[in-house]
């Protein structure tokens, strides 16, 4: 094919397949309106009825690059750095405050303090937006806007003052330990002053050797105390640590440091090996080749072993987990908690050497003393109480100086985070407002409606469209408008309407509006009908349908009334032995009739033309011949109505009708129903289906058009009846004066306006104005 020519198709198709859509939608427009407004009621209901939730947030700068007191410190040996702040980042302190139990108690303290009792809400954490670098926003949500503020802004205070007291927790534990050592040495020296004054009256030295030990003595004394201060200071230290290694959710250190996940992975990477191989094996015994047999159940047994622990490294990995509070930390805690653990175990180290070389001082000064004893003391009193007034008083000098430092440094630690912006109190709910959510519901309606039409159409096997007939296989020869609006429209909403002695039904419009277009619709079908065969007259026409109710009697009756208006004699019978319709739509008795035909045996032409006379309805050439039967219970009935339809004599009958009348319609029972139709469609020259728009399922059609073929039917097409522009869009201009039937009228006595005027139902065959 030519691209010149694929392109108009390929637009074809493409613009067909909008129309569909656009059909489905329009007919399936109330499912989608109830939808909508359902959806929209609900979500107004929900915005007018709900309880307002506010959301507030704090933010909070951490500054983890400053290096505050604890860095300061770190410079001499006696104060290292406390906090692995390298190690630290945002989701590091993320995690520390959805752990962290010291923050959680001291905002309750301080909400019950503030308030009385802890506002309801609850309250995240996260990382501040993408303009904020290094941010943690604090949120807080809570049915009262205070509360919420309250929340949100006592956890972002409480993380600051944690961050201080993280900070300052070394500084503080050592300059409390200096002060108490300076306040001892300042004694010491007082103490040391008043001895070497009692003992400026005496005389004496010691001789060489004893100040030589006073001396040795005296250094051994200081580096003890010395040692003892660094001792305690690095208890501090490691105190600080274990302070905050316990602050986090118990279990969770022991959790990460855990290498359960580490051996299940091991473990499941041996399993895939085990099993690759074992299903070697297996590919080779299915190829009938020979195996080690002993190696198969050696695989089996270790796959089976290794299944055991799998299972019980799982049960534990779902104990650490629960043990854990079920916290998930980031890879950045994990480094910062083994950070912490490494220094804690440090510091373990360096107190056991500090303990070891305090032992020996201790040792040393016991053994200089016990040489000092053996001298007279009044030989080194003198020295010795001027030795140890020069100790006390360095030693204090030198704690001194670092108690002052420590005392800077603890008042310049502020931390390393601090508030940018507090939590506002809200003034609008969080989340949508009640405009917003209805819209919303609105939108979800529309979708769900569409979403429903969709479905409803696809589960519906009802046709609507010529288009719906014509993809079974059936070629529609015409389509044929609701009545009800010629009857409101044209004749005034009557039931029936009189001709001449005859109730008629006012769906008979070929014979109460012949001008309209809906009669127009079954000129052109009767014209469609007599060139459906163009090697064969149509000249017995079987009308039927697949199931009851699709309008093929009023089909039928139209149609025979436009085969008599163009000037052919026509006889239309009713052939639906069962439930018989045809004396009603003419208004004709009902006693008589094609069973009384047929059990007379009528055949000879000039036999049916004499039983044929009584059957007139005032229409110009037609004859109507109703089903009859015999008298029953206030009906009439035909036993066997298959036997009947299928007997010799209506076939002679038939073959009678066609000598003596152009025209025979056959209004017959509908196929599914009964087997009638598909007798008499053998002796029909052409069958019309009659389909009706909304009713007719394409399941019965194929079905009763299959049992029509069985026999060999000649079914020349289909007629969709009952079609309403509200069952199809896009239709408007094809079909569009079906909406104003009144359109034509002004060819002829029928409009509007001189439409019989409306009278009140008196039911069936009640009195109406004359057309005559």
């Amino acid at each position: 094919m030519l691209p010149s020519e694929s392109q108009p198709r390929r637009s074809a198709r493409g613009v067909q397949q909008v129309e569909e859509i656009l059909d489905l939608l329009y007919r399936r427009r109330w499912l989608i309106a109830i939808t909508f407004l359902l959806c929209g009621l609900l979500a107004a209901a929900y915005a007018l009825t709900r309880t307002p939730v506010y959301r507030t947030s704090a933010l909070v700068l951490v500054d983890l690059d400053r290096k505050g007191g604890a860095g300061g410190v770190g410079e001499s040996p006696t104060a290292p750095d406390l906090f692995v702040r390298d190690s630290r980042t945002v989701q590091t302190e993320l995690f520390v405050l959805n752990a962290s139990r010291g923050i959680r108690e001291r905002v309750q303290e301080r909400l019950e303090s503030e308030y009385g009792r802890v506002p309801p809400g609850s309250v995240s954490f996260s990382l501040a937006d993408r303009n904020v670098s290094s941010g943690i926003q604090i949120s807080a949500t809570s049915t009262s806007p205070e509360a919420a503020a309250a929340l949100a802004n006592a956890h972002a205070i409480e993380y600051v003052a944690q961050t201080q007291i993280s900070s300052r927790s070394y500084l503080t534990s050592t300059r409390e330990f200096l002060q108490e050592q300076a306040d001892r040495l300042r004694g010491e020296v007082t103490s040391a002053d008043a001895k070497v004054a009692g003992r400026m009256s005496s005389a004496g030295a010691a001789s060489l050797g004893n100040n030589a030990l006073l001396s040795q003595l005296s250094s051994l004394e200081s580096a003890l105390s010395e040692a003892q201060i660094d001792r305690q200071m690095r208890v501090n230290r490691l105190q600080s640590i274990e302070d905050q290694l316990n602050d986090i959710t118990p279990h969770l250190a022991d959790r990460m440091g855990s290498d359960t996940d580490r051996r299940i992975s091991t473990i499941e990477r041996e399993i895939t090996e085990q099993e690759g191989r074992l299903r070697t094996f297996q590919e080779r015994e299915a190829r009938g080749a020979a195996i080690d047999e002993a190696a198969a159940r050696a695989i089996r047994t270790r796959l089976a072993s290794l299944e055991r622990q799998k299972a019980e490294l799982g049960e534990r990995y779902i104990n650490e987990v629960m043990g854990a509070g079920g916290i998930a930390a980031p890879a950045e805690a994990l480094s910062y908690v083994n950070n912490l653990q490494n220094q804690a175990a440090q510091e373990r180290i360096e107190l056991s050497g500090l303990d070891g070389r305090i032992g020996q001082l201790r040792s040393r000064i016991g053994q200089v003393s016990s040489e000092l004893g053996r001298a007279p003391s009044e030989e080194i009193s003198l020295e010795r109480a001027s030795q140890d007034r020069q100790t006390a008083s360095s030693a204090y000098s030198s704690v001194a100086e670092q108690l002052q430092k420590m005392r800077v440094l603890e008042a310049s630690e502020p931390g390393y985070a601090r508030i940018l912006r507090e939590a506002p109190v809200p003034w609008l709910p969080d989340g949508p407002g009640w405009l917003r959510t209805l819209a919303l519901g609105l939108g979800m309606g529309l979708g769900l409606g569409v979403a429903l039409a969709f479905a409803k159409d696809k589960l519906d096997n009802r046709i609507y469209k010529p288009e719906h007939v014509a993809a079974l296989g059936l070629p529609v020869l015409e389509v044929v408008p609701d009545m009800d609006a010629v009857v409101e429209d044209i004749l005034g909403g009557a039931e029936t309407i009189r001709v001449g002695d005859h109730e008629m039904a006012s769906q008979l419009v070929t014979i109460h509006a012949p001008l309209s277009p809906a009669s127009e619709v079954y000129r052109h079908l009767r014209t469609a009908i007599q060139f459906s065969r163009p090697d064969t007259v149509v000249q017995t026409l079987l009308v039927t349908s697949a199931g009851a109710g699709e309008g093929k009697s009023t089909t039928a009756s139209n149609l025979a009334a436009a085969f008599a208006q163009a000037g052919r004699s026509t006889v239309i019978i009713d052939a639906d032995l069962r439930r018989p319709r045809l004396h009603e739509e003419f208004g004709v008795p009902a006693g008589s009739g094609l069973f009384q035909f047929v059990q007379r045996g009528l055949s000879e032409p000039d036999d049916i033309r004499q039983a044929l006379e009584p059957f007139r309805v005032g229409v110009d050439n037609l004859f109507v011949v109703p089903a009859g039967g015999a008298a029953g219970d206030d009906q009439w009935t035909v036993p066997n109505p298959a036997e009947v339809l299928g007997s010799p004599e209506i076939r002679a009958l038939l073959d009678g009708l066609r000598k003596v009348v152009d025209v025979i319609v056959l209004d017959s029972p509908p196929v599914l129903a009964a087997t009638d139709a598909v007798l008499l469609s053998t002796q029909a020259d052409a069958t019309l289906f009659v389909t009706s728009s909304g009713l007719s399922k394409s399941g019965d059609i194929q079905q009763a058009v299959s049992h029509l073929d069985d026999v060999g039917a000649k079914v020349i097409g289909a007629v969709l009846n009952r079609f309403s522009l509200d069952n199809a869009f896009g239709y408007a201009y094809t079909y569009g004066h079906y909406s104003k039937y009144g359109a034509y009228s002004k060819y002829g006595p029928y409009t509007k306006d001189t439409a019989p005027a409306k009278k009140k139902k008196k039911g069936k065959f009640s009195a109406k104005p004359s057309l005559n």
